[in-house]
């Protein structure tokens, strides 16, 4: 029996197996590479402008480094692809996916629409693993590689059959002007998806086909200016404001009018879409954090009520909690940050939004 067990595995591995080491490893300089605000960074794989280094909070320029919403575009006749990659810091967490901290997820283009391949499942600080293989031989397609939600990365390079072709991208598929620009939290960061492709503005870049920004800061969407001030050089078709679980009522009423007027002075006619703090699953059962949530939102109402008398000609849209996530309270992790299920849910909801700010989008 264990002999014919062996011959099993050992016959499964020749038809469908194909070794690591037999894909040629490239770099990914010469490709695509999508959701960068500015190229002005200390490293090609990261957030912020290398200037607000000592003007951003510590917190906030550290999170800068981490790679969410960043992906790479390219086309490959490849029948099989690795990954090969190093991450900043190595992160762990108890509430999330590796894959989802410091992984990666590939979309192949096929009938109009972006599929799921696999993941790059990350196996430490250094990974080189196989993503998928045996495809079938249909020539060049189109491909979209999301980058970690949850880490910084120094290094990349995609593997391939030693026979195939990589190459930029030979469609526009994706719009690069006019991108939606994502400011928030841990959860516009990414928190908790199990893998990079499930974070909501991942979700919406690929259904729109349009590049997004996501400058979502764990634990510190605190309406810090500097940030207003990077938006607002930047045309957008919309911009998402989304950080009300990580301010108290005092932060928002101090400092949301000063960030929207600073976008504003340079983008007058983009719609800003403003998103209150989500329904946390154990609320109804506790009511100090039920009032805490209801005092955040309700400051921000009044400073979004603000914000439409002083500029009665602009398009805003206001997007209570109650309207965000289905009632069944089965969306969340750990009480606050979300699942695959979760950010679904939240997608749909900005999806609809963002399409009826613009006939363009």
């Amino acid at each position: 029996m264990k002999k014919y067990l062996f011959l099993l595995i050992f016959l499964c591995a020749k038809v469908y197996g194909q070794p690591l080491d037999s894909l040629k490893f490239v770099a990914v300089d010469s490709f695509l590479l999508l959701g960068k605000i500015t190229d002005q960074t200390e490293t090609p794989f990261e957030r912020l402008p290398a200037k607000l280094k000592g003007v951003s909070r510590p917190e906030v320029w550290d999170l800068g480094k981490n790679t969410s919403g960043l992906a790479l575009r390219f086309a490959s006749d490849a029948t099989a692809f690795g990954l090969e990659w190093e991450v900043l810091n190595d992160r762990v967490f108890n509430h999330m996916s590796y894959t989802g901290i410091k992984g990666f997820d590939l979309y192949v283009w096929d009938e109009g629409r972006w599929m799921f391949l696999n993941s790059g499942r990350p196996t430490g600080k250094l990974s080189k693993v196989m993503v998928e293989q045996d495809l079938a031989t249909n020539g060049m397609r189109e491909y979209l590689l999301h980058f970690p939600l949850y880490d910084g990365l120094q290094n990349l390079k995609i593997g391939i059959n030693a026979e195939a072709k990589i190459r930029r991208p030979k469609e526009e598929i994706i719009q690069q002007e006019a991108p939606v620009i994502f400011y928030g939290t841990s959860i516009t960061q990414g928190a908790c998806a199990s893998r990079p492709g499930m974070a909501y503005p991942n979700i919406i870049r690929r259904e729109l086909n349009r590049e997004i920004y996501n400058l979502g800061f764990s634990g510190n969407g605190k309406l810090d200016l500097e940030i207003a001030e990077l938006i607002a050089q930047k045309a957008a078709a919309a911009i998402v404001i989304d950080c009300v679980p990580n301010c108290t009522p005092t932060d928002i009423n101090d400092r949301l009018f000063r960030f929207v007027e600073i976008i504003k002075s340079k983008q007058p006619e983009t719609p800003i879409i403003f998103v209150e703090n989500v329904i946390y699953p154990p609320m109804q059962f506790k009511p100090t954090l039920s009032e805490w949530v209801a005092a955040k939102n309700e400051a921000y109402l009044n400073q979004y009520k603000r914000i439409q008398k002083a500029w009665p000609q602009a398009e805003f849209k206001y997007l209570k909690a109650n309207t965000l996530l289905k009632g069944d309270m089965e969306h969340s992790v750990d009480g606050i940050h979300l699942t695959d299920y979760g950010f679904m849910q939240l997608s749909e909801r900005l999806l609809e939004v963002i399409q009826s700010t613009s006939e363009d989008i």
